[in-house]
Order: structure tokens, then C-alpha cells, then sequence
């Protein structure tokens, strides 16, 4: 809002909390990555135009923030715990990468991990991220079911739920 440039890592909910438009990102432990852009930043005396300005506000107004959780505090009520459930892989099914994992030259980053996953973690996950970043979703059909039962356990793919 006072037009200072964002610079995050790609973790947790810092990646996707302001339009990519708005933010810089690098992987995460990629300080070499940050310093290039830190330094960019710098040199060019990056501005946002008051549009970004007043879309952040917007985003980020106080009053809604605290109403908001005015009203979950107040109006919660004590539910049922909820029970694990495992949809097995189906061949008619179609799955995602996980919202909590993003891609990257290092492999996948998992946040509950808490560390980059690779091909040597799971052999044949690249060929499935080249499918991912081609098409953005896969067919339980297109590889073994072990891989992507494997994969879907692990909590780096997740079904792909229609619009």
C-alpha cells in the first residue's frame, strides 16, 4: 500500500496473497534469486501506479479483516472431528498438483515438508510434472496407479475437483 515492492518465497500462503502483478517471488532458500531482484528493484526505483495502491487497500481494508473475523470468533460452533478419508486413484479421475506444493528447478517444494521432493524421491514424478505444466491436471490413467496412489499420499498430487 505505500508502494514498497513485496519480495517473498514461494511458501505457504505469501505466494499466491497478492496478484502475481503486484509481487516478487523466489523459491524458497534461493537468497541468490531474492538479491537479483532485491538489486533490481533498487537500481530502477520501482513504483506501482495508484492503482496497485488502492487494489491492496481494497484486498487488505482493516474494517473488513476485523469484521470478518468478528463474525468466525463469535458465530463458531463446536463440530464433529473430522475423519481422514482416501479416495483411491481412478482411472476416470483426473489430479492436480497440491495447492501447498509449487514447482520449481529443484524439484517440487512441499510445504508441510517442508522441503523440495524430486525424481529420486519418487521415481517418474518428472514425467508427471512435464504432463502437469503442460496440461495443468493428469488422468489416473495416464501412469501406473501405485505412482499417482503414491504421489496422492505423499500430499504432492490431489484430485482435481471441476469448477
Amino acid at each position: 500500500a505505500c508502494g514498497t515492492p513485496s519480495l517473498v518465497c514461494r511458501v505457504g500462503v505469501h505466494r499466491s496473497l497478492l496478484p502475481d502483478v503486484l509481487i516478487h517471488k523466489v523459491d524458497y532458500w534461493d537468497s541468490g534469486e531474492a538479491f537479483t531482484i532485491t538489486e533490481e528493484l533498487l537500481k530502477n526505483r520501482h513504483k506501482y501506479p495508484e492503482t496497485s495502491r488502492l487494489q491492496v487497500l481494497e484486498k487488505f481494508d482493516l474494517k473488513k479483516q476485523l469484521s470478518g473475523y468478528e463474525e468466525i470468533i463469535l458465530k463458531a460452533e463446536k463440530q464433529a472431528t473430522l475423519k481422514t478419508v482416501f479416495t483411491p486413484v481412478r482411472a476416470d479421475a483426473n489430479y492436480t498438483l497440491a495447492p501447498w506444493c509449487f514447482v520449481s528447478i529443484k524439484g517440487v517444494y512441499h510445504d508441510y515438508l517442508g522441503r523440495f521432493v524430486t525424481e529420486h524421491d519418487y521415481p517418474g514424478m518428472q514425467k508427471i510434472l512435464e504432463i502437469l505444466n503442460d496440461k495443468g491436471r493428469l488422468s489416473g490413467s495416464d501412469f501406473p496407479q501405485e505412482l499417482i496412489t503414491t504421489l496422492y499420499k505423499a500430499g504432492v498430487l490431489v484430485p482435481d475437483r471441476p469448477n
